[in-house]
């Protein structure tokens, strides 16, 4: 489960509203489903470990106590309601009761804020957690951060608003989620307490999604007027539903801040943006030039402005009539070369591109690879000036493929100097600790990428580890000329598909379902990598054959063994690395 995905979480709080009924906690949960939560949130607690014996509150807490087997049956209910069920806990012993239910997040409330034992364990969950920071100091917070982060936990989101039965207008500061998501960097949620009676309950939770919550809590009750606990704070069902629709309303007003265009958007640039189009009727093999093409406005599809350039100097693949509309498919193929991106440097497999599998360097086995796609220009190996990459060079003049050194810091810089020097179109971007990468993929994403003119074509079907890139020069040039910081490079997929508004964004979508195995992990990045690896190449590696990529998933298929050798291992992409334009429209 996540809390801050890509729609805000709805919560509908039941806490310890069902009186101690199970039937109730039953009743209320459906009704939440029914009024549009995504969620439902209970209380669950020992009262002899959360209050002295003689606290005024003592035996009421005793009366709402649930047991543990009727817990079973309420939290079943909730699931069968279509709900993600979420809990406070309080002691360790409700912690584990929790865990035995299956628990999807918890929220640490402000009453174990201070309790380190049981955050601790909370952070040992793995679980998503809401971290409640009403009544907590900058310090405090701080250090609850610190104590679950230092036990490796689960996602983390700080939780405002407090119970003030009800909270007061005045006391709900709802400007302070946007501090609290700048000042500690993790996402943020509302946990609204106003009184439900009062006509701006509904609205707050609207404006705190405004101000970039992404989870909302709001307490339900099945009718306010019985008045039953936390009924002050509650919506009724028919009030919740209305705040969830506006919540979602609100939701796809808000949109992203570099959103890919919407249908509509589309539709609008596709009628008002100029094409390029034949300026008079041409014949096949005619050479495309300034004077021989108009920007003009069609109805019907041809490509932008932007990709005159990659036009100009091209022979026509046919006819074309006068202010007819062209495309990259028109025109003779682009230039197109294999970089294959390595360096000796690693931290947690140095020297992997050159350790040996199945009698050979990893690197042998990715150019026998590559050297299998068809239609596709010379390969190239793209190192850096450092010492230990001397070695790679070296490597590359036994293979017979060129090599070129470049910055060691910034690897769109070293791609741009190659694809100049060879006077490149597009390149296709390769790493060389991904020996099984697929040479048909590579083919097939060309073709697709030069035909739609796209500036950037991935797949996200195949084994991780076996998806080329295809990237066309002149949208690299322009990542790297407008990149915050080029210097984060080496991951130079972040800066195209963080910007979708910036970049045309092609996906290769495979037509053979067999290979569709995405949470495959065929990469080398660690020794669990290269376990897999040299299971792999032991299995299918015969005479330098290179077997189809087929042959691997179904080995894979028939070997689950093999792979839960890596399938924890996580993806690194450094948090610190800055993938952000200085323009981004």
């Amino acid at each position: 489960m996540q809390l801050s995905g890509e729609q805000v979480l709805i919560i509908a709080e039941v806490a310890s509203g069902h009186d101690g009924r199970p039937d109730l906690a039953i009743e209320l949960a459906r009704l939440a489903a029914q009024a549009g939560a995504d969620a439902v949130k209970f209380q669950i607690f020992r009262a002899d470990e959360l209050v002295v014996r003689d606290h005024p509150k003592a035996a009421a807490f005793r009366q709402i106590e649930i047991q543990p087997a009727d817990w079973i049956t309420v939290v079943r209910a909730a699931r069968d309601a279509g709900l993600r069920v979420l809990a406070d806990v309080y002691d360790h012993a409700s912690l584990e009761l929790a865990e035995a239910l299956g628990i999807e997040a918890y929220k640490i409330t402000t009453t174990i804020t201070g309790d380190r034992d049981l955050l601790r364990a909370l952070a040992k969950t793995g679980k998503p957690l809401l971290v409640a920071v009403s009544g907590e100091t900058e310090e405090e917070i701080a250090s609850v951060l610190n104590v679950l982060k230092a036990e490796s936990a689960g996602e983390l989101v700080l939780h405002h608003g407090f119970q003030g039965f009800p909270t007061q207008i005045e006391d709900t500061h709802l400007r302070r989620l946007e501090w609290l998501r700048d000042r500690f960097g993790v996402s943020v949620g509302f946990a609204d307490h106003c009184a439900g009676e009062d006509a701006i309950c509904p609205v707050l939770p609207v404006v705190a999604v405004g101000l970039g919550a992404r989870v909302i809590e709001k307490h339900l009750t099945k009718d306010r007027g019985s008045k039953s606990r936390d009924w002050v704070s509650a919506l009724n069902p028919d009030e919740f539903r209305r705040m969830a629709d506006w919540v979602r309303k609100t939701e796809r007003a808000l949109g992203q801040r570099c959103p890919a265009l919407s249908e509509s958007e589309v539709r609008y640039r596709e009628s008002m943006q100029k094409k390029v189009v034949a300026r008079d009727a041409l014949k096949r093999g005619a050479i495309l030039t300034r004077k021989r093409v108009a920007m003009k406005r069609t109805p019907v599809p041809g490509a932008g402005p932007e990709c005159v350039e990659a036009l100009l100097g091209k022979k026509l693949l046919r006819d074309v009539a006068s202010e007819e509309a062209l495309t990259p498919g028109d025109v003779e193929p682009p230039r197109t070369l294999i970089l294959i991106a390595v360096r000796m440097k690693s931290t947690r497999l140095p020297g992997k591109a050159l350790l040996p599998i199945a009698g050979k360097p990893v690197l042998h086995h990715l150019v026998e690879r590559l050297r299998l796609v068809e239609a596709v220009g010379k390969l190239v190996l793209c190192t850096s000036t450092h010492p230990q990459d001397r070695v790679l060079l070296e490597e590359a003049a036994r293979l017979g493929i060129e090599a070129y050194a470049g910055s060691e810091a910034d690897v769109m810089a070293r791609f741009l100097d190659v694809a100049e020097r060879q006077h490149a179109d597009v390149i296709v971007r390769v790493t060389g600790d991904n020996p099984l990468t697929d040479p048909d993929a590579v083919a097939a994403m060309v073709r697709q990428h030069c035909a739609e003119g796209a500036d950037y074509t991935c797949t996200d079907d195949l084994p991780r580890g076996t998806r080329p890139e295809v990237i066309s020069v002149p949208a690299l040039r322009r990542a790297h000329d407008l990149a915050e910081d080029p210097s984060g490079s080496e991951y130079m997929t972040l800066y195209f598909k963080n910007n979708p508004a910036v970049f045309t964004l092609g996906r290769w979508s495979v037509p053979n379902p067999e290979l569709r195995r995405p949470m495959y992990r065929l990469t080398l990045d660690t020794p669990e990598d290269l376990k897999v690896l040299e299971f792999v190449y032991g299995r299918l590696y015969r005479d330098g054959r290179v077997f189809p990529l087929s042959e691997v998933v179904q080995l894979l298929d028939a070997s689950p063994e093999c792979v839960s050798w890596n399938a924890q291992v996580p993806s690194r992409v450094p948090p610190e690395i800055n993938a952000r334009l200085k323009v981004t429209a």
